[in-house]
């Protein structure tokens, strides 16, 4: 369905004096129309606010709309409790994708309308889509299920076809192409078109890449509001990077308002998955306490396990935390196990730490050419202390011998 023209001013100004005087589908219509900045700066509060006025009044694509933006945190504070209870409402007047929210949780869901906070629908419904007819929803049903199964080496005319039939991962795969020119002419067009398709199909990464487009204005137009949903979805679908976007998001509160608790609650996700840039960030929360309770137990919990994932900057963390005994137990040793990876792999603060271990001996032999070599390392790379420790070596006492050039240069 093509988007809703802007209104004009003359259209506006009748829109908000309707709206003001309690007509619902005015009031429902101008919510829509801030949501998205139609003839008016985008403002998700007072969507959000006109929603609610025609939620309250039984319009129920309004009810449908205020739950995503309590559900996402959009114009206001997150509250899956009040959500959960306008998402019954609309699919109590039988809007589809009510419907499908509630149908999709119907093990879980109860009829209590108090579910907890952190209550998670599985949300599979379409975005609202605006129509001629129903300016804030359009019921899209979801493609039949196909048993095409295409590789990478299928053609673009065999995707096509496969697409076209409604096999997600073959809309996926053509968009890719497309967008790229792979196997014939780039095609822009088509191939958001079919990401689209795939990302409404529920394809997970396809509603990542589509998410990135919406965020950042890449190959659609800039609709950040509608990004934040596209990205839930992609998580809630299972995708590893998004929880991770989602976190970023909710901590800097750009797009929405910033929720610590929704930081948390997407990185922990993310951490779940596998991320170790999950489980490095939740480590750093703990130690600066934002978000969760100052710990530097569990702190130190969450960088050895990004560490042992590979994380460069975690196992330096976690090698200071050995080297200084915070959070637990002082291990030389162990901090060595920790940083020597992350200072061979370029990090400056590990570099440091473990030239410190090589001058004093700590956790392994004493070494002073050693301590030297990453003293420098660190030193190259802006480590003031690296830098101090360089210089000392020359006014109190080398760390190596100075070479004898340095002494006499005329020799």
């Amino acid at each position: 369905m093509p988007p809703l023209p802007s209104p004009t001013p003359e259209e506006l100004t009748l829109l908000r004096r309707r709206a003001g005087e309690g007509d619902r589908s005015s009031q429902a219509r101008l919510g829509y129309i801030h949501s998205k900045g139609l003839g008016t700066p985008r403002d998700a509060a007072a969507a959000r606010y006109w929603f609610r006025k025609a939620a309250e009044q039984g319009e129920s694509t309004a009810q449908y709309n205020l739950a995503i933006s309590l559900y996402y945190g959009t114009g206001g504070p997150v509250d899956r409790r009040e959500a959960t209870v306008w998402f019954r409402k609309a699919a109590a007047q039988g809007l589809p994708q009510a419907r499908k929210i509630i149908e999709s949780n119907y093990a879980t869901v109860t009829q209590d309308e108090s579910a907890p906070s952190d209550f998670l629908l599985a949300v599979s419904a379409e975005p609202n889509r605006p129509a001629s007819s129903s300016p804030l929803s359009v019921s899209v049903p979801p493609p039949e299920e196909t048993t095409y199964v295409m590789t990478h080496g299928a053609s673009n005319e065999s995707l096509l076809a496969a697409a076209e039939a409604g096999d997600v991962y073959s809309q996926f795969l053509l968009s890719a192409r497309l967008r790229a020119g792979q196997d014939g002419p780039r095609d822009i067009k088509q191939g958001v078109y079919w990401l689209i398709r795939a990302a409404e199909g529920g394809h997970p990464e396809a509603q990542r890449i589509y998410a990135r487009g919406l965020y950042f204005g890449q190959q659609v137009p800039c609709d950040e509001a509608e990004a934040v949903y596209w990205f839930c979805m992609s998580a809630e679908n299972g995708d590893v990077e998004s929880p991770l976007i989602l976190a970023r998001i909710y901590k800097e509160g750009v797009v929405v308002r910033k929720n610590p608790a929704e930081t948390i609650r997407w990185l922990r996700l993310a951490a779940e998955r596998g991320s170790s840039y999950a489980e490095f960030f939740i480590g750093c929360q703990y130690e600066a306490g934002e978000g969760l309770p100052k710990d530097m137990s569990r702190a130190f919990e969450h960088y050895a396990r990004a560490a042992d994932r590979g994380l460069i900057e975690a196992k330096t963390r976690a090698g200071i935390f050995c080297y200084s005994g915070c959070g637990v137990a002082r291990d030389y040793a162990r901090a060595v196990r920790f940083l020597t990876p992350a200072a061979d792999g370029g990090d400056r603060d590990a570099q440091y730490y473990l030239g410190l271990c090589y001058l004093v001996g700590d956790g392994l032999p004493a070494d002073s050419e050693k301590a030297a070599h990453y003293f420098r390392q660190a030193a190259i790379r802006g480590h003031q202390d690296a830098r101090d420790k360089l210089l000392l070596s020359y006014t109190e006492g080398p760390i190596v011998k100075i070479p004898k050039s340095l002494l006499n240069p005329e020799e």
